[in-house]
């Protein structure tokens, strides 16, 4: 079984993620996700692999999203916030999406596409635990990321619970992540970098992710205290080149 959601069960109050809005704790995503989870699945006990699309401003809000899609038995496909709407037509029909997930930030993008909105407008207090989850086997498919489309079309790559299992433990070693870390998150949500390595393995073992809608070499030169201060900042090599001509 997928045991992602047995590791965030056991931090409680830890701190998961700064965002602009924002702390927000494992407890509370947690329960959040789980309401959400029960909006989406309804009267059904479980999507059956349904395909749900969503897109958010890189916050808490993804994170819920993307966990509530999983307890709802559907498989999650993320949507860049930064394609056109030819692009993103394209992944709605291709995965053939019953369902988007979006935040107001994105409401006039709905009304260009036939695929049922359900929005997200804030992260609920209220958050009615889900009953009667969904048995997350390893061989269940879990994600479909997409290709960046240089020599064709874009092609949904399929991952099972597995693959994510195997490549989050295999990086919590290979990055040695501790539960102290702190990580500034400011790559896309649409690639396995992001999702998998920067968001997901932290997220696995209890660390803090700090994260920003996009890279501001002011927000990260100013904004954090001794304590606060990240320890790991995965990065293209634009920010790393900044990153050292500022500091010289």
């Amino acid at each position: 079984m997928f045991s992602l959601f047995a590791q965030i069960a056991a931090y409680g109050e830890k701190t998961a993620i700064h965002d602009q809005n924002g702390v927000h704790t494992y407890a509370q995503l947690w329960a959040q996700s789980q309401h959400l989870a029960r909006q989406l699945r309804g009267e059904a006990d479980d999507l059956a692999e349904a395909r749900i699309a969503f897109m958010a401003v890189p916050d808490a809000r993804f994170v819920v999203m993307q966990w509530a899609i999983w307890q709802a038995g559907g498989v999650a496909v993320p949507v860049s916030i930064m394609h056109p709407e030819a692009e993103i037509a394209y992944l709605l029909e291709d995965t053939q999406a019953s369902k988007w997930l979006l935040t107001p930030e994105y409401a006039g993008l709905a009304s260009a596409f036939s695929t049922p909105v359900h929005w997200v407008e804030s992260l609920s207090a209220d958050a009615v635990p889900l009953q009667n989850k969904p048995m997350l086997d390893l061989s269940r498919r879990a994600l479909i990321v997409y290709t960046s489309g240089t020599t064709s079309r874009p092609k949904g790559v399929v991952s099972t619970f597995g693959n994510l299992e195997a490549q989050i433990t295999t990086l919590l070693k290979a990055w040695a992540w501790q539960a102290e870390d702190i990580i500034l998150h400011v790559l896309p949500l649409h690639h396995v970098h992001g999702l998998i390595n920067a968001l997901a393995c932290p997220l696995w073992v209890g660390a803090e992710v700090l994260m920003r809608p996009r890279f501001s070499p002011d927000d990260f030169g100013n904004n954090y205290s001794t304590s606060q201060f990240p320890s790991l900042w995965p990065c293209p090599p634009s920010m790393a080149v900044w990153w050292k001509i500022g500091n010289v």
